[in-house]
């Protein structure tokens, strides 16, 4: 018997109860509107500083015959998901020093001050309109921080820069409306009421424009534009109250958890914001996320990451092999390690969640990585593109443009690659914006280009 398909923002109501049903099977439109019900794909971008231990961050061998190296070994299980890549960078010259927190989504050098709209608000602006968060901006340090010294990856369109989230509880407040009734009731008022003066605006606006000239008539066409634009903001979170807080059982999200020196409350924390970007995505609250893990300060951020350098030492001055160099990069490698096993965790959610005829996942690109490959050297960007095996992405490779010369010793930080001792030169790596159209193209969204651009990456399209 045909049965005809739900959308996702189909209700389930039980007393005062109202919750969003997960993705089903029969939420799958008839083959003749496969395009319309086809679950929405998600961005998310993590940022971490300083770079890597170069040596133990990337594989010996490339392409599909890759093996996983010692840093990367807890995403050897998503093999077929993700690909890593290697030799991108932005081209943009005067990006310098610590200044790749600013530049990492944007590809801009921020040394007057000046900035560009961040990649991942070029998404937001596409795909984010209809959602109840157009993105979701989160940080461990939080706030916007300071040029060259961002604490948020994100920027809007005139270059801004966007405020970043770093208390759980208050992630989950923005994400979803409040359970308690009475709460809600007074969300719903204060929608009400903006509601209201939109009104009078518009009355008000198309009385004045009566009389108005062609051009003086252009402009204010444009104000009421903005003006629905605002309505439209606010029916979508009067539907949202509407369908209520996501179902299922959120006590087990750490929300009260705070960046700490201490390992496991550290990992509390990180892992939970991990979940609530999971948890946004599969609600479709928002289809957007970025996450900055650490700033670029100069002590390490706000946590000082003390357990995995050693007293005495922060992350910063690991980095740089401030101490013995051979005992820093163990250290850089421990945190590179443990890094990695936090993201992993999330691929795993991710991918442990069924959504349509695949797993969100399959619906979803997440980029990891850092603007440095290690820290004041801003080429070689140690990166991993994981998901969006719906859009037809040729995974499961170590993809670099970097061109090695063999040398007599090793490079200038002392690290040596398994196998010979190479300095990189590039002079002739790829455009790092060129992934961002990639992406932007291969889950459907037209883009002429972004930054610096010059193409695609057409070893990493099927």
């Amino acid at each position: 018997m045909k049965r005809d398909p739900i959308t996702r923002r189909t209700l389930l109501k039980s007393g005062a109860a109202v919750l969003a049903l997960p993705s089903l099977e029969i939420m799958a439109s008839d083959p003749g509107k496969a395009d319309a019900a086809a679950p929405p794909p998600r961005f998310a971008f993590f940022y971490v500083p300083f770079g890597v231990n170069t040596v133990t961050w990337f594989p010996v061998a490339t392409g599909a015959d890759h093996d996983f190296s010692p840093t990367l070994e807890p995403l050897r299980p998503f093999k077929s998901d993700l690909t890593i890549l290697g030799g991108l960078h932005h081209h943009q010259p005067g990006i310098s020093n610590h200044l790749t927190v600013d530049s990492f989504l944007t590809g801009t050098s921020t040394g007057g001050g000046f900035n560009t709209q961040s990649f991942d608000q070029l998404l937001a602006d596409k795909i984010g309109k209809k959602n109840y968060l157009k993105s979701l901006v989160l940080s461990t340090a939080g706030g916007i921080g300071s040029p060259g010294r961002s604490r948020t990856l994100s920027f809007n369109q005139t270059g801004a820069p966007l405020a970043a989230d770093n208390s759980p509880r208050a992630v989950f407040d923005k994400l979803f409306p409040p359970a308690e009734q009475a709460d809600r009731d007074a969300l719903r008022q204060r929608l009400l009421q903006r509601t209201s003066i939109l009104d009078g605006l518009r009355d008000q606006t198309q009385a004045f424009m009566r009389p108005l000239g062609q051009t003086d008539r252009d402009k204010m066409n444009e104000y009421l534009t903005s003006i629905r634009d605002v309505e439209r903001a606010i029916q979508i979170r009067e539907e949202q109250i509407r369908r209520g807080p996501p179902a299922g059982d959120t006590a087990a999200l750490a929300l009260e958890a705070s960046p700490s020196n201490n390992m496991e409350q550290r990992r509390a924390y990180i892992r939970c914001m991990f979940d609530l970007i999971h948890l946004g995505f599969v609600a479709d609250t928002t289809r957007v996320a970025t996450y900055a893990i650490e700033d670029e300060s100069s002590g390490g951020g706000i946590v000082n990451w003390s357990d995995l350098c050693g007293k005495g030492t922060d992350w910063h001055g690991t980095a740089h092999r401030r101490g013995d160099p051979e005992k820093d990069a163990a250290k850089q490698t421990q945190i590179d390690t443990w890094l990695v096993e936090q993201f992993a965790y999330l691929v795993g959610r991710l991918k442990s969640t069924r959504e349509g005829d695949g797993t969100l996942l399959d619906r979803c690109m997440l980029l990891y990585g850092s603007g440095n490959s290690r820290t004041h050297l801003h080429r070689n960007l140690p990166l991993v593109l994981a998901g969006g095996n719906a859009f037809h992405l040729r995974h499961g490779q170590f993809l670099t443009y970097v061109v090695r010369n063999r040398l007599e010793s090793a490079d200038d930080s002392g690290e040596a690659s398994k196998g010979g001792n190479y300095k990189v030169q590039e002079e002739g790596s790829a455009r790092f914006a060129n992934l961002f159209v990639t992406m932007a193209r291969q889950a459907g969204i037209d883009i002429p280009g972004f930054a610096d651009s010059d193409g695609v990456l057409s070893e990493l399209v099927a």
